[in-house]
């Protein structure tokens, strides 16, 4: 027996949600400076998906941090590196207005382009995911490598554990540049390592029949929630990124 999905969202179908999702994020990232009621109504609208998933900032941070914090401390150099009327001076550098409005809309695509991607992670499994980008016909070789990916980073991930232990048994401390040659020597035994293990898997695939590509599912029927779902994604936020800014 399948479990129990613990929100509308979740039970919604993985293609609604990469539909919907991802037209956020593009029509959120296709918009200019000045057009900032778009983020406010898709920034609303992942707040409201994520309320009805019950999915709290605690997990959505967790997921996105890793791409938010380094995207936001690049682009905190625009407000000194884009030219435009001059607001304060640091020392040497001037703070222009260009600059801000830069940043802020950066912070906005970013903020909103991991939100989305972090609702689709807490909400999916990704063997849906892949399941759901199979079914929007997106070319079968991505999904196929995504899938393997998927399935054996893991596997690489304990390799390299071990091999970082088994070093630091022998001594090792990499305290200064002089040692960087054993990291590389570690490198270039996971990478020999890796090939070796990606040959066998694929001869075991071989084995049991493995043609080309993966079996896949009959896509099935989209429910009413799932076109409700894209449908308002549509109308909250593309009608504000076609009309003119004021």
């Amino acid at each position: 027996m399948s479990a129990v999905r613990p929100s509308p969202i979740h039970r919604l179908d993985a293609r609604a949600k990469l539909v919907g999702l991802l037209g956020v994020v593009v029509v959120s990232a296709s918009a200019p400076p000045a057009a900032w009621r778009v983020w406010v109504a898709a920034a609303a609208l992942l707040l409201a998906t994520a309320a009805l998933a019950r999915v709290g900032p605690g997990p959505l941070w967790h997921r996105a941090r890793h791409v938010l914090v380094p995207v936001v401390a690049v682009g905190a150099l625009l407000p000194v590196l884009r030219a435009g009327a001059p607001l304060a001076q640091l020392g040497p550098l001037t703070v222009t207005d260009a600059g801000l409005a830069a940043l802020g809309a950066l912070g906005a695509k970013a903020l909103i382009g991991t939100t989305a991607a972090a609702l689709l992670g807490a909400t999916t499994p990704w063997p849906e995911v892949l399941r759901g980008l199979e079914r929007l016909h997106l070319p079968a070789l991505l999904v196929e490598i995504a899938s393997l990916m998927h399935r054996y980073a893991h596997v690489l991930g304990d390799e390299a554990r071990r091999m970082r232990q088994a070093r630091d048994a022998r001594g090792y401390r990499g305290r200064s540049l002089r040692d960087a040659p054993v990291v590389g020597r570690v490198v270039g035994t996971l990478f020999l390592r890796s090939v070796a293990r990606g040959e066998r898997v694929h001869a075991a695939m071989l084995a049991r029949g493995y043609a080309g590509a993966l079996p896949g599912l009959a896509a099935g029927r989209l429910g009413r929630a799932d076109v409700l779902f894209v449908a308002l994604a549509a109308v909250i936020v593309l009608p504000l990124r076609l009309l003119p800014l004021a």
